[in-house]
């Protein structure tokens, strides 16, 4: 009787010959390592061959593995070419709140990106806070956020891309008898050691 093969077990196979290192690879696939491993095992269970050589310290493909690599890239090359003329689901953008600055409205930043993207359709909310907004990238729940990058954890970070839109000037607001009140303009190193609330009244920031 014949079996399906899905591309998911492709894939999986394909990162993990890449990269060879079940956790990089599912980390690259946003996968749990238990669930690549079981996809692995499914692909090899199917074919009736081995297609890794595994041991504690080393993962290194079988001379089954090296022959079904190009075959796998070229199917999921074939497979992401019919795929492509798919109507694209919407896109999903957190603008943070429903004004992103005196400059840019919300309204204006969605009339210039779906002229871009004629062809395709865009949603947006107005959830507030990169820091909740960037676990939802990370669980694919939404496409585009904006905020201060460089305020995440170093571990969200390397997780996602990203692209400077605009500088934007940042205030300080302190006591009027703080040492540093009278200057007309901070460097941010010039506030170590002082305490700084950025939360804004959003613990979600």
């Amino acid at each position: 009787m014949p079996h399906d093969l899905h591309p998911r077990l492709l894939r999986g196979f394909v990162a993990t010959a890449e990269t060879l290192h079940f956790g990089r690879a599912a980390e690259r696939l946003h996968v749990a390592q238990q669930a690549l491993s079981r996809d692995v095992r499914t692909l090899e269970r199917l074919l009736g061959d081995t297609l890794f050589l595994r041991t504690t310290r080393s993962v290194e493909l079988t001379a089954a593995g090296h022959g079904l690599l190009p075959k796998a890239r070229r199917l999921l090359a074939l497979h992401d070419e019919i795929l492509s003329g798919v109507a694209h689901r919407p896109l999903l953008l957190d603008l943070n709140s429903d004004v992103t600055g005196p400059d840019l409205t919300s309204d204006r930043l969605l009339q210039r990106a779906r002229a871009a993207w004629p062809e395709g359709e865009l949603l947006a909310r107005f959830h507030g806070g990169l820091a909740a907004a960037a676990a939802e990238l990370l669980a694919h729940r939404l496409d585009v956020s904006f905020g201060r990058y460089a305020g995440l954890p170093a571990r969200t970070r390397d997780r996602l891309a990203q692209r400077p839109v605009r500088l934007e000037a940042v205030s300080v607001m302190m006591a009027a008898c703080h040492p540093l009140a009278g200057r007309p303009a901070l460097r941010l190193a010039e506030l170590a050691g002082h305490p700084v609330d950025i939360c804004a009244g959003n613990p979600a920031t």
